[in-house]
């Protein structure tokens, strides 16, 4: 599913709607208890699930695929034409969502059938090419073959149609993503008609296919409704939406509510109670006594009875909200039905468990704690699990606690590490190449800090999907700005008293030191040039420092050592002050310069305001008779 976030909790934010009109609704929060619904209705031929099963259900299938419409081959308008292909992810998220919707009510999953959605796809785009209504394929593009149009017409007559602009105006499917708010996007099924919403509450249905094609400012799309190969379906004669356990977010109190029966329906009568108010609403065939809208219907494919029924106000939907359903319809026979409708916060399913083990997996991945010490931090890891289900916390603000924390920086890693610890804190994966050479590239060239990569992996979807897999609100992090390094002031150093083996030695030991190799004639020539005449070849001030900082510890050929940042401090101290801290008393110092590294001071900023300006430098320069004015 996908998950968006409302105030401090996770909720489903796709939904399925079956209104003539959106409409702004108005709330009425209902400070009461839901019932326990542990049993569910015996009249309703569904499997049903619990408030449990549904948070669990939604636990474990998160959306991880929540990009825009992706296409595998992209439509192709120019005769001969190609209709294209949804990509997989694409395909098979919409599909997840739709399962969700179908667990929820009690009847089976369906899976992606290749040539349904070959036939889905192909009516779209026949559709397209012609800028004409639905299943309006009369005319035959100009250009195209045969087989290409017979598909899309097959298509167009086993599938729900739709053309509107954006989402909603005509639609009776869209599988479009709509932008909310920047950063959420959402996925609908979107069903326009009253009783087009059989097709995809049709237990008979087995298999599916999507398509979806946009040309100008139309957007046609499908779903292949009319498969029926199920022959377990028969055991699902009675079908209610809402379903008797419906999570908050999934339904707003605007909608039509539904009963699909195996049957040919010619009246009924339904009496809706809120068992937290004791307000009533009567329907019936021969009148809904002023209580609201009342349909019904009988159609081809699926639960062909189908009974419609909206009170004339919004009604309360959020959690708590409990709703009995008394119907009396008759059909080929006289069905008696009685269901309960619960709407409730999955999140309040969850277990404590479920979120200690988000809050485990940072003690492991971030600290790299062992197991045994894990489970040993009893008092760390409650206090972490009652700040994310109190709501105090987001799992974004936790893992800042633990990616800050002293023992992470103590862990010392080089920025390979680092990445490879984000993906596998945040992702619940090892990097894909593409992502990781993003990120490393990042750090290694100083463009953004470490708390900046922290901040991009933190608002990623996958890691909003990981929180909802815990029930978490994700929450934001927004690093500090990366400073900017200082302008370096010249180093005037007088140079006419160095002799010639003292300036040689002087640019040996850098290529030993930064580069672990002896020099070339020509690199140790220039380098000797630009400390003689404080200019390089181009004209630019290029004093002793600025040779050591820019001409080798800024080296591409340096850069290809993949130095981290505790081997580029000595080496700093090997190039600035030729010798080694570690264990020596200034061991303590050359820590600090480690960490100041890990926690953001680039490079440059370490070399300009410690080493280069040290004093420790300057006397290292004049040992090799140079002279600083």
């Amino acid at each position: 599913m996908y998950f968006c976030n409302k105030s401090k909790r996770k909720y489903i934010s796709t939904f399925l709607c079956a209104a003539l009109t959106v409409t702004a609704l108005v709330y009425v929060p209902l400070n009461v208890e839901a019932k326990n619904g542990d049993t569910g209705s015996t009249s309703l031929k569904v499997d049903y699930h619990t408030k449990e099963e549904i948070a669990e259900y939604i636990k474990n299938h998160p959306d991880d695929n929540a990009d825009n419409n992706n296409f595998a081959v992209v439509p192709d308008f120019n005769a001969p034409y190609s209709p294209g292909r949804l990509s997989d992810s694409t395909l098979n998220d919409t599909c997840a969502i739709l399962n969700y919707y179908r667990y929820l009510v009690g009847i089976p999953e369906v899976t992606l059938n290749d040539n349904y959605t070959e036939s889905a796809q192909t009516a779209c785009f026949v559709n397209a090419v012609n800028k004409t209504n639905l299943r309006d394929l009369s005319i035959q593009p100009l250009g195209m073959d045969d087989a290409m149009y017979q598909k899309g017409c097959e298509g167009a007559d086993n599938s729900l149609m739709s053309r509107g602009v954006g989402f909603g105006g005509n639609n009776y499917l869209s599988l479009d993503y709509i932008e909310y708010t920047p950063g959420y996007s959402v996925r609908n099924i979107w069903v326009k008609n009253f009783f087009d919403i059989r097709y995809l509450f049709n237990p008979y249905m087995a298999q599916t296919g999507f398509g979806v094609v946009k040309n100008g400012e139309y957007t046609y799309s499908a779903m292949y409704s009319a498969d029926e190969s199920n022959p377990n379906g028969k055991n699902y004669s009675m079908v209610a939406w809402p379903a008797q356990n419906t999570p908050t977010g999934d339904f707003f109190g605007k909608e039509e509510w539904y009963l699909f029966i195996d049957d040919d329906i010619q009246s009924a009568t339904v009496t809706m109670e809120c068992e937290n108010t004791g307000e009533k609403w009567i329907f019936s065939s021969e009148s809904s006594n002023n209580s609201g809208d009342f349909y019904i219907d009988n159609r081809w494919y699926g639960l062909k009875g189908c009974i419609a029924f909206k009170p004339a106000d919004s009604i309360n939907c959020d959690d708590g909200a409990s709703y009995k359903i008394f119907v009396s319809a008759k059909g080929s026979k006289q069905y008696s039905i009685e269901y309960t409708v619960d709407f409730f916060s999955y999140t309040d399913y969850l277990s404590n468990e479920d979120v200690k083990a988000f809050v485990k997996r940072f003690y492991k991945e971030v600290l790299g704690r062992p197991q045994a010490q894990i489970d040993s931090d009893t008092a760390g890891i409650n206090n972490w699990t009652e700040a994310l289900l109190s709501g105090s916390q987001s799992g974004a603000e936790v893992a800042y606690g633990f990616v800050n924390s002293t023992e992470f920086k103590n862990r010392d890693l080089n920025n390979d590490q680092f990445v490879n610890t984000m993906y596998m804190s945040f992702f619940d994966r090892q990097p894909d190449a593409e992502g990781y050479d993003k990120w490393y590239s990042a750090l290694q060239n100083g463009s953004m800090t470490r708390l900046q990569v922290f901040e991009g992996f933190t608002r990623s979807q996958e890691f909003k999907n990981l929180c909802a897999a815990y029930g978490i609100n994700p929450g934001t992090y927004t690093a500090p700005a990366k400073p900017q390094d200082p302008a370096l002031k010249p180093l005037n150093v007088e140079t006419k008293g160095v002799n010639e083996s003292q300036l040689n030695a002087f640019v040996e030991r850098l290529y030993d030191k930064a580069l672990e190799r002896p020099s070339d004639a020509g690199g140790k020539a220039y380098w000797k040039g630009c400390i003689l005449n404080g200019k390089d070849d181009q004209g630019r001030e290029y004093d002793i420092r600025t040779v050591i900082s820019k001409g080798f510890l800024n080296s591409q050929e340096y850069k290809n050592r993949d130095r981290n940042n505790a081997e580029f401090v000595l080496d700093c101290y090997a190039a600035f002050f030729d010798r080694n801290p570690v264990g020596t008393e200034d061991e303590p110092n050359y820590w600090n310069w480690v960490q100041q590294l890990n926690n953001g001071l680039s490079r440059q900023q370490l070399i300009e305001n410690g080493f280069g300006n040290s004093k420790e430098f300057r006397n290292l320069i004049e040992s090799y008779g140079f002279v600083i004015k």
